[in-house]
């Protein structure tokens, strides 16, 4: 596949995807409501909208993910692929980490990793070993079609880290849709419009749904955890690669 292709189809799932989801309630929103409203208020809603959109993708579609993945690491005790070479780390199996250490050391240039007595008295000094023998791996898998699934879990991994960036915005993005959904609730007869629901449409009611899912995804399922699921699978697939080089 073309390079350039895959840089794309990187950077959609990693950055654009998230963004969408942050303020799909707001489209939802746009797309059912603003039909409904006269010629001049569609034109209004339709700019504002246009323009939040606008600033959120120029202001958070790149960074956010980055701002939070320094803590994201100190709460896991770690990068992912740093840890799990450790000797005190248990997510891989003894005599697999004793193979790609030891690849790592015959074939990264000055590489020495630390023994379990190095790593015990300076725990910092022995991941800065591992820190770069991960970069070593780094340099030598960007290959995205030879090293296929750990570029797949690469970009597991960017999507949701930025989509837990985003996660105050897409909760800001679920506020402000209520506020949206009461005005027209109140603009279209408020109590007395309760037992009538023709009043408010069908439109009314897809994103009254739509927003409240949104919220229980954001709320129960974008987390910590979420993310350090596919980091740990990225970390192991990372690794790996030892055994493909």
């Amino acid at each position: 596949m073309d390079a350039k292709l895959q840089i794309d189809v990187y950077a959609l799932k990693t950055r654009v995807l998230p963004l969408i989801f942050a303020v799909a309630p707001l489209l939802v929103v746009g797309t059912f409501l603003i039909p409904s409203l006269s010629g001049v208020q569609s034109k209004v809603v339709g700019s504002l909208l246009g323009c939040a959109l606008l600033f959120l993708l120029d202001q958070l579609g790149r960074d956010r993910g980055k701002a939070i993945e320094p803590s994201l690491f100190r709460e896991w005790g770690g990068k992912p692929s740093v840890a799990m070479l450790r000797h005190r780390d248990g997510r891989i199996d003894g005599q697999t980490k004793t193979r790609w250490r030891t690849f790592l050391e015959s074939k990264a240039r000055g590489l020495v990793l630390a023994t379990v007595a190095e790593e015990a008295s300076s725990p910092a000094r022995a991941d800065e070993g591992y820190e770069s023998a991960t970069e070593w791996l780094l340099a030598r898998t960007r290959d995205s079609v030879q090293f296929r699934l750990l570029h797949a879990e690469n970009a597991n991994y960017g999507f949701r880290r930025n989509l837990l960036g985003l996660r105050t915005y897409a909760l800001g993005m679920d506020a402000m849709c209520f506020v949206v959904l009461l005005a027209w609730w109140w603009l279209n007869g408020g109590l007395e419009s309760a037992s009538e629901l023709e009043t408010l449409g069908i439109e009314f009611f897809v994103c009254l749904v739509a927003v409240l899912a949104h919220l229980g995804v954001v709320l129960g399922v974008v987390r910590s955890n979420w993310v350090r699921v596919v980091a740990e699978e990225y970390g192991h697939r990372l690794l790996a690669c030892c055994d493909d080089l």
